[in-house]
């Protein structure tokens, strides 16, 4: 199992964190999908990876409206 930390250092490097982790869930749900021949197996991974991709657009626009 792999451990992210979204301990950082300053606010713009918690969306590239966030994208990691749902890139990780994202291969995670193909590797299931994959290996039980099953489309839906996984499933959860790839809705999980979609809202961390959304949350980290949400932090970039916050960052970014923050430091204008």
């Amino acid at each position: 199992m792999k451990v992210f930390d979204i301990n950082v250092a300053s606010p713009d490097q918690l969306s590239k964190i966030l994208r990691d982790a749902a890139q990780d869930y994202r291969e995670s749900q193909i590797e299931l999908s994959a290996s039980w021949g099953d489309l839906e197996a996984g499933r959860v991974w790839e809705k999980l990876s979609t809202e961390l991709d959304r949350v980290a657009d949400k932090c970039d626009a916050i960052v970014a409206k923050h430091f204008k």
